[in-house]
């Protein structure tokens, strides 16, 4: 089963015109789109902010950018929006998020690994009913993105901080 990794991007929140377009002037979000400096960030943009800050409008925003300002872009986007409020396990935590980013890297770069073809036959023949453990999530994302030949990924996150405190070590 899948969550709606998207939840939160669908809410309905009305942005002034000009609201997040700061962030293509900061100097260390330009590094990190440049790829420069790799060594200081390691190809991670940490955007921190309060409670409240609209953490999730400029996500919405960069992600929009990103898949639209240049459709020929040889890149695979993929986001997934965390929620700690929501009931749903999945949506809280590190099992949902995988599974999110496994889904969409395998809808947006076919084929499938012949793995992980293989690893849902050899379940579904033995267990009927089933799903995939934290990590073999984890694993299997990771092997997708080890193919030859893949585009390189770009990977928005809204809310990791939300997942609990033995869930970030994952």
């Amino acid at each position: 089963m899948l969550f709606n990794y998207s939840a939160r991007e669908d809410e309905n929140v009305e942005i002034d015109n000009g609201t997040s377009h700061w962030i293509f002037r900061d100097q260390g979000f330009q590094q990190w789109q440049a790829s420069k400096n790799l060594s200081g960030h390691h190809g991670f943009f940490l955007i921190l902010g309060h409670p409240g800050s609209s953490k999730p409008v400029l996500m919405r925003h960069l992600v929009n950018h990103f898949t639209t300002s240049n459709p020929r872009m040889n890149k695979i986007i993929l986001h997934c929006y965390l929620n700690a409020q929501t009931e749903e396990d999945l949506e809280k935590g590190c099992k949902g998020l995988f599974r999110a980013l496994l889904y969409q890297l395998l809808q947006r770069s076919p084929p499938f690994p012949k793995n992980l073809l293989q690893a849902f036959k050899d379940k579904s023949h033995t267990r009927g009913s089933w799903t995939w453990q934290k990590t073999r999530n984890q694993e299997l994302f990771f092997e997708a993105l080890r193919r030859k030949n893949i585009k390189p990924v770009t990977i928005f996150i809204d809310a990791l901080d939300e997942c609990g405190l033995t869930e970030k070590r994952y």
